[in-house]
């Protein structure tokens, strides 16, 4: 058994000074000396008998290396579970002293979860905001409907790019001659927005058939500055067409909304606005208490959790951009990435916060969750990820997955719990997007 020390640096964080005796590692070295014998071919020495000076002069760094690191690996697992001290996160590690004749002294530094008394929880006064769905909202609703279901026929009588046509065209941007960007077969209608207008401005004009070749600066569409990479872009304009739209009608109604009429799809279409609405208010509201909750408790967080939130908020914001289609060249990528952190940093700090406080909430209301429901989340995650139905089954029984899908379902339950005992405030409020707000992990 190693020697222990441990030292509490903070609530969360604690130093282990430890050493592993000279002859467990004198053991541990003949050991993987033996095996190594076992296992090398030397010439002049049949197997199993070469000798250890010349196994050391050979292999002698590799075999110190490895022996050290599992040493430091067993010994610390061992110091952790006799001082039962739960870590997150990776630890910090310092080697003291290693030494193939000494003993092997080293220092770790772990985080640990804060103990957290959550209290004036119930009750609280939070703001819901709702958003009224006006006549507007339905007719524009209604008329991407109507876009959904516009018609595309080939242009007759002209070969060249009018606005309002849609183009089909592949593309092709290079910066330093590096692929940035590419697109085949894309449908994009000019006009519309989608594009730089110094893109657009080329495309009109240009005839089917046509290959277009320009230097995006040089094009207008962004200035020029010094260092700065030059944007070649490459356009092929394959055909052009036209979009028909259909008319607002009962017609429409009955082939793209399943209605009977188009009053039968206006209903329709304002009550899934509403519930839209209603979906939205709930998550800022959830937002919303998880901001207080985290204002309310005052203790100290993990670094480590705070670094795996903020990245998987990263991550989010990348998903949602479709990041790999950005034209951007990898040192511009990696600035946009260390600003997104530098702003998720501080969100992933309130939402770890309050993720602590729903932890500590759900033990002091004892709520349980049943090892079914812990089986039904996992699926539910799998197969959200994409995951086929053999591989879920295979998955299922993870203990780490099934840690994770049993902590987010009690947090989902405690966050529950103080919203229906929450004094809520409604007011009025502009749309917005909130994917993800909310949410527990």
């Amino acid at each position: 058994m190693p020697k222990i020390e441990v030292e509490t640096l903070s609530a969360v964080r604690r130093r282990l000074e430890i050493e592993v005796p000279a002859e467990r590692v004198a053991a541990e070295m003949q050991r993987a000396y033996e095996q190594l014998r076992r296992r090398v071919r030397l010439p002049g020495f049949r197997p199993g008998r070469a000798p250890r000076p010349l196994l050391e002069r050979q292999f002698g760094e590799r075999v110190r290396r490895d022996v050290f690191s599992r040493l430091v690996h067993e010994a610390l697992a061992e110091a952790l579970r006799e001082k039962r001290i739960e870590t997150v996160g990776a630890p910090q590690i310092a080697v003291e002293q290693a030494s193939a004749g000494g003993p092997l002294r080293f220092r770790a530094t772990v985080e640990v979860m804060p103990e957290v008394q959550a209290r004036d929880y119930i009750g609280l006064a939070v703001e819901r905001p709702v958003r009224r769905i006006t006549e507007r909202d339905v007719e524009q609703a209604l008329e991407r409907l109507r876009q959904a279901a516009a018609q595309l026929r080939p242009v007759e009588g002209r070969n060249v790019v009018a606005p309002g046509d849609v183009v089909l065209l592949d593309y092709e941007i290079r910066r330093d001659g590096e692929v940035v960007d590419r697109g085949v077969a894309r449908l994009y209608e000019v006009g519309s927005g989608g594009l730089p207008e110094a893109i657009e401005q080329r495309l009109l004009g240009a005839a089917a058939g046509q290959r277009l070749r320009f230097s995006l600066p040089e094009a207008g569409v962004q200035p020029r500055m010094e260092g700065q990479s030059e944007t070649q872009c490459e356009l092929w304009v394959r055909s052009l067409f036209i979009k028909e739209v259909p008319d607002l009608d009962d017609e429409l109604a009955k082939d793209h909304g399943e209605c009977g009429n188009l009053a039968e799809l206006r209903e329709r279409v304002r009550r899934g606005l509403e519930a839209e609405a209603a979906r939205e208010g709930d998550d800022r509201l959830r937002a919303a208490i998880l901001e207080r909750l985290a204002a309310l408790h005052d203790f100290e967080v993990p670094e480590g959790l705070v670094a795996q939130e903020a990245e998987a908020l990263v991550e989010a914001v990348r998903r949602d951009w479709q990041w790999d289609r950005l034209a951007l060249s990898p040192a511009q990528r990696e600035a946009a990435l260390e600003r997104l952190r530098e702003r998720a940093r501080a969100e992933a700090h309130t939402r770890v916060k309050a993720f602590l406080v729903l932890d500590a909430i759900a033990a002091q209301e004892g709520i349980k969750v049943e090892e079914s429901e812990v089986s039904r989340e996992v699926e539910r995650e799998l197969a959200a990820a994409g995951h086929e139905p053999r591989d879920v089954w295979q998955r299922l029984e993870q203990p780490a997955l099934r840690a994770a899908a049993r902590r987010r379902l009690r947090r989902q339950r405690a966050l529950e719990l103080v919203a229906r005992a929450a004094t809520v405030i409604e007011r009025e409020a502009a749309p917005s997007n909130v994917a993800g707000v909310g949410q527990t992990r």
